[in-house]
């Protein structure tokens, strides 16, 4: 839906860095006889949902500007997902 091909291809790379934050949280490997476990820090948790909403704004964003959604009453994403019910599935 998104036209700009810059734009689209943005999204696509922030999309693949989301999912893959999402996708390896731990690793565990074994280094002769010891277990290293690696993952990232609590405070990360949750960093996937945060860049998802982001990706989400700034998505729909794109498609008030380019006419595809309805202009929101308002600048927030609780508006700008409002604006886009009548026309998103």
């Amino acid at each position: 839906m998104i036209k700009d091909s810059a734009v689209l291809a943005s999204v696509q790379e922030q999309w693949a860095v989301i999912s893959r934050f999402r996708t390896s949280g731990a690793r565990q490997y074994q280094v002769g006889e010891s277990f290293i476990n690696e993952g990232f820090p609590e405070d990360f948790y949750n960093l996937p949902l945060v860049l998802a909403y982001s990706l989400l704004d700034q998505v729909l964003g794109e498609l008030i500007d380019q006419g595809s959604v309805p202009k929101a009453k308002g600048r927030l994403l609780g508006a700008k997902m409002e604006a886009s019910r009548a026309v998103l599935p």
